[in-house]
């Protein structure tokens, strides 16, 4: 595979503040599990509108972004690492990071950065001993409105035997939703959280630079979209349920799956299709012609530059059972 240069692009992603701010009434609650009775509209794109807060979890999934940012960080195994700080960095070639060479033990590790002066904070799950000579794919996945880095991680399964960093990053408070969230515009402090944990990952795990996937449930889909149209040169592929977007051009594309409810009453269906349809022409998909893969009820889409998977199922907001193997597996399998 040709080697991915790193950086942001150029490409703007513009969200009304109004629809940003509705979409972080979608909070965290179990797989599967019913939605949780907020207050006030959630708001789809495309003038779509959804009824009152929904709580579900949030999709998991990793990511790499490219980004002028270094950072420092130990090889885990800790429960709290020191604070780092923003700087300048790079990959390593040939796929693997600058990392190789370090082990990392088996474990579950809060990690600390400070982006833009301020505390974030990550969660890293490896779930089996890493020798940090085989360089291993980053799966990054981002909880949804009013949600946790813990809940993605206990909720979504995503985090899978495989060999291989689960990183699941926290939001902070939304300057305007009220509530944590993640923002929806380019070159915010959230997009700087993602630069700043992939760098850090490199420098300090051997991660194969190629591999790096992200994924996201409702607040955290319109995220994910949102990550493959400002660093498409950082991700092998996204998957987004119950989301949308992205609304503009942005650039390479990426493998997609898109995963929606046909009763989500939150982020309506509509909005799933719009995603699919956007990465369909973005990776130049020659038909309509799809053909039916596993996890049921996904297809596949033919003639495509990079894999587009659709997912429409019968639930609603929630995040469905299948979509945590179903998404892991898409991510290893490309």
């Amino acid at each position: 595979m040709e080697q991915r240069q790193r950086g942001a692009s150029s490409a703007r992603f513009v969200l009304p503040v109004l629809f940003a701010t509705a979409l972080t009434s979608c909070g965290d609650s179990g797989a599967g599990a019913g939605a949780a009775g907020g207050a006030g509209p959630d708001t789809g794109g495309a003038g779509a509108t959804g009824a009152g807060a929904n709580g579900t979890g949030g999709a998991g999934a990793s990511g790499m972004t490219g980004g002028s940012g270094g950072s420092t960080g130990g090889a885990g195994g800790s429960t709290e690492e020191p604070t780092t700080t923003t700087g300048g960095g790079g990959a390593g070639t040939g796929g693997g990071s600058m990392g190789c060479g370090m082990p990392t033990p088996a474990g579950t590790t809060t990690k600390s950065l400070t982006v833009d002066g301020e505390e974030r904070t990550y969660l890293l799950v490896v779930p089996t001993a890493l020798d940090g000579l085989t360089p291993v794919p980053v799966l990054m996945g981002f909880h949804g409105g009013s949600g946790t880095s813990e809940a993605a991680a206990q909720q979504y399964g995503l985090t899978g035997p495989e060999p291989a960093l689960y990183v699941y990053p926290q939001a902070n408070l939304h300057p305007t939703a009220g509530g944590v969230a993640w923002e929806l515009e380019e070159n915010t402090d959230d997009i700087a959280l993602v630069d700043a944990i992939l760098i850090d990952l490199e420098q300090s795990h051997c991660i194969d630079t190629e591999r790096v996937f992200a994924a996201g449930q409702s607040n955290g889909a319109f995220f994910t979209n949102l990550l493959a149209c400002s660093r498409p040169e950082s991700f092998r592929a996204i998957a987004s349920a119950a989301g949308g977007g992205p609304w503009t051009n942005c650039g390479d594309a990426v493998a997609a799956m898109i995963v929606h409810g046909e009763n989500d009453t939150t982020v309506p269906l509509e909005q799933g299709i719009a995603s699919r349809d956007y990465w369909l022409a973005a990776n130049g998909c020659t038909g309509a012609a799809s053909t039916p893969v596993e996890p049921s009820p996904c297809v596949e889409y033919q003639g495509c530059e990079n894999p587009v998977r659709w997912c429409q199922h019968e639930g609603g907001h929630p995040w469905p059972a299948f979509a945590g193997d179903g998404i892991r597996n898409f991510f290893f399998g490309l």
